[in-house]
């Protein structure tokens, strides 16, 4: 979704640029019809460079990626004229950025040939800088891509320039806290300095609605110059009315008791614990109605009660099944907060948000960390059952989308070693190497001296794993001659607990998991506290959930209308999309001397 977004409104500011989506010159465009007969190489070679070029581009703009390359791989960059030169690196640029090319697209953006974007009229500037920052937040180097953003603005007409002021606010949601502290005292760079203090404030004060309220019309103040302080981006201009407009009666229904007591509470004791905290301000704050949906297991009927209870907002419920038939309600005439989603359609319905801690997402952006960092094969390991499938096809989805492959996944059914050990080698393909050398032994009659061969078209392996089975995987990975390949897994692969002695087993994994698990904010500490820490790390993440329902609450209604929008939980970084889903992106850890540590998505340009 991110991606997308970032696609999305960049090619806004370009479209802006001209009536005409041209990606070379206005003239080139009209003379060259894209008939099935060019596709033909030595029809191709007929055609002169002018031709080719517009060719090329009439493809671009039908999306047929292949036919552009078969176009311009016919055509000899150094023999162009200057003119034809900046045209084809404007065409090749384009196709890169739009087929999921970032790094191609910066070799010709930053490389030797970059020279070619030299002398551009202000409509291709526009254009190249916004493909440049586009590719930096494809990379994940969110600050350079802020920079760039910021450098453009001053050629940027009111309509592109609002546009791209959101542009550079959803970039410095990425950015890391000490990383903005530090730019936001740099003098030499004022927008830059103005834009990163705007961004630390609003992540240091966002836990508090109202401390955020004053927090940012103080930045304001001090910053009356800056071009965020004339139009706050981000939805930062709705808080002060969501102040006014939130709810003062909140319905939760959730499971007290039977088989969901524990998950249940578990959401009940993070989203007071969170209340309890603001409220020592002092400041008012909503009254809070429970309902026992294990004991009013019809959702409708429950939330009929909580409406005529005078509730303004519902959360839950946490059931998928109880998710389903309350959005099978006409009307919802009060806002819901589900705690689960229901499948992926893309009906939108008013007044229904979901919220979730769906493993699907984290694959998902496991599968766009491959991508960043150039590795295009993937092995996967997941569990032999319908999570484990869902995990897989999630991944499988978006790294298709970039020109991944899935080389190799295996599905294991348990965690016993001698299994665990005949999964690792069939990934690997070493069962096929063994089964050979017997082979060989059956023949001569003689024991081989052998060393198993694993394949070599592995760029990195995928684990989705309970801790236990992580911490068989790995040494079983490395013994089976794995152990040069980089290993990513999701948040179930860390148990949350520090335990170097256990955790030395996955030491090198990367894998995603929220704020409340790597970080260990003071919430958290106040959670352990009162409830008592060995109650609490069973449901850890559950309690993050309860405690960003308290920050999502007042919040909604920023997050539908403003796609920069965010909110920095305890679950990771919040937004929303059509559907009023709640998406989040987590940060990413690695084990190191048996401990989570965490880690950038990658070193940003300032620091290469």
């Amino acid at each position: 979704m991110r991606r997308l977004i970032f696609l999305t409104l960049s090619i806004l500011i370009i479209s802006g640029c001209s009536s005409t989506p041209d990606s070379v010159s206005d003239q080139a465009l009209s003379t060259t019809s894209t008939d099935s007969q060019y596709e033909d190489s030595d029809a191709i070679s007929e055609l002169n460079d002018t031709e080719k070029l517009s060719l090329a581009s009439n493809y671009l703009l039908e999306q047929d990626f292949n036919n552009v390359r078969l176009v311009l791989d016919s055509m000899e960059f150094e023999r162009l004229v200057p003119k034809h030169q900046t045209e084809f690196g404007l065409l090749v640029v384009e196709l890169n950025i739009k087929s999921d090319r970032p790094n191609d697209a910066l070799i010709w953006l930053n490389g030797n040939n970059s020279y070619v974007f030299d002398n551009l009229d202000r409509k291709n500037q526009i254009r190249v800088s916004q493909w440049r920052a586009t590719a930096w937040e494809f990379n994940g180097q969110f600050l350079a891509a802020a920079r760039e953003r910021i450098f453009i603005s001053s050629i940027l007409n009111s309509d592109q320039l609002t546009v791209n002021n959101e542009l550079i606010w959803a970039d410095l949601q990425f950015v890391n806290e000490d990383d903005l502290l530090r730019i936001s005292k740099i003098d030499d760079d004022s927008d830059l300095s103005g834009w990163a203090a705007l961004a630390y404030t609003n992540i240091k004060s966002g836990k508090d609605l109202e401390l955020q309220v004053d927090a940012i019309n103080k930045w304001q103040k001090l910053n009356k110059g800056h071009p965020a302080a004339k139009s706050l981006p981000g939805g930062l201009d709705l808080l002060k009315n969501l102040v006014l407009e939130r709810p003062k009666h909140i319905g939760i229904m959730i499971p007290l008791t039977g088989p969901l007591k524990n998950s249940g509470e578990a959401i009940m004791n993070g989203f007071m614990t969170a209340y309890y905290r603001a409220s020592a301000t002092g400041r008012m704050f909503p009254k809070v109605t429970f309902i026992d949906t294990n004991k009013e297991s019809d959702p409708i009927k429950a939330y009929r009660q909580l409406e005529e209870a005078g509730a303004q907002l519902v959360i839950g419920p946490l059931e998928k099944k109880n998710v389903r038939k309350l959005k099978s309600l006409n009307k919802l005439p009060i806002p819901v907060l589900t705690l689960n989603t229901t499948d992926h359609d893309l009906d939108i319905k008013p007044n229904f948000y979901q919220f979730s801690l769906n493993p699907e997402d984290e694959a998902t952006q496991v599968a766009i960390r491959a991508n960043q960092q150039g590795f295009h094969r993937a092995a996967i390991l997941v569990p032999a059952n319908s999570w484990g499938d869902r995990i897989y096809q999630a991944f499988r989805s978006q790294f298709n989308q970039t020109s991944g492959d899935v080389v190799s996944v295996v599905k294991y059914e348990n965690a016993a070693n001698r299994e665990l050990i005949q999964v690792v080698r069939k990934l690997l393909n070493l069962d096929t190497s063994i089964k050979r050398a017997e082979i060989i032994e059956s023949i001569i009659g003689e024991n081989v001296e052998y060393e198993p061969r694993r394949r070599k078209d592995i760029d990195f392996i995928f684990v989705a794993a309970m801790p236990s089975e992580a911490r068989q995987l790995k040494p079983l990975l490395d013994f089976q001659y794995a152990a040069d390949i980089p290993v990513y897994g999701i948040s179930t692969i860390f148990s949350g607990k520090v335990a170097p002695d256990l955790d030395k087993d996955i030491e090198s994994v990367q894998f995603l998991d929220m704020p409340w698990q790597i970080q260990s904010p003071e919430l958290k500490t106040q959670a352990y506290r009162v409830f008592g820490e060995q109650n609490v790390t069973p449901y850890n993440r559950l309690y993050a959930m309860g405690a960003d329902i308290f920050q999502l609450y007042p919040r909604l209604k920023q997050l539908k209308f403003n796609d920069a929008s965010r909110v920095h939980g305890y679950t990771g970084v919040l937004s929303m999309d059509l559907q009023g889903r709640i998406k989040r992106e987590l940060s990413w850890a690695v084990i190191t001397n048996g401990i989570a540590v965490p880690v950038k998505l990658m070193p940003d340009i300032d620091e290469q």
